[in-house]
């Protein structure tokens, strides 16, 4: 997709320029820094949908960058770069959540290729992140009885704010309302029994008597 953001991080400009032609041609927007401590400020201070990182830098070189990252954002796909191959630092930089390990002198379509990778899984994250959430809304939604037009509105509201972190307190006229209606039934449980019926109390004699004629 066109307009995905890119950060590159190497301390050799000619790299930094290289790939960012290459990937400017792809259509995504560049942002190429050359230490690692600048690549930090940058994912802090905005967002980006892929890192693309030397592995050997002066100053914080691109494992620690990575760590940083995954520290700041875990789903954010880094693809650790490196002029040396080494089975060692791919095997690191893999366990410490590196999206791939690319060597510098790659093809120009294996570049573009990983690049368009991370971007795939970084959008389908996304999307499973947006679907999750909006499961878990019309989840709580079924938990709510109400079919009045009153209730309907109070849906429509909780759909607007649902995405915010502002805590929303909803308030209105059902609460007294609810309140009232337990008034009557509380009145009746407290009120006394009602006196005996006549045929009721003109039952006990015959049954004592009963009683008293089996026992003689």
């Amino acid at each position: 997709m066109a307009g995905e953001r890119i950060l590159v991080v190497d301390d050799e400009k000619s790299m930094c320029q290289f790939l960012s032609i290459m990937l400017r041609k792809e259509g995504y927007e560049i942002t190429a820094v050359n230490n690692g401590k600048k690549a930090i400020e940058e994912i802090r201070g905005g967002r980006y949908d892929v890192v693309l990182t030397d592995i050997r830098m002066t100053g914080m070189d691109g494992i620690e960058v990575l760590r940083e990252i995954k520290r700041t954002d875990p789903t954010l796909p880094v693809i650790i770069m490196t002029a040396y191959a080494s089975q060692k630092t791919a095997i690191e930089a893999v366990n410490q959540g590196a999206f791939h390990y690319l060597i510098k002198h790659a093809k120009n379509d294996e570049i573009k290729m990983v690049v368009r990778n991370a971007l795939d899984m970084k959008r389908v994250r996304r999307e499973n992140l947006l679907l999750k959430k909006q499961l878990k809304k019309t989840s709580d939604l079924k938990t709510i009885i109400g079919k009045s037009e009153e209730m309907q509105k109070v849906f429509q509201l909780v759909d607007k704010v649902a995405d915010t972190e502002s805590t929303i307190l909803i308030v209105g006229r059902a609460a007294r309302a609810r309140s009232s209606s337990r008034a009557p039934s509380t009145t009746a449980a407290r009120a006394p029994p009602a006196p005996s019926s006549p045929s009721t109390a003109g039952r006990c004699p015959r049954a004592s008597s009963k009683a008293s004629s089996s026992g003689t």
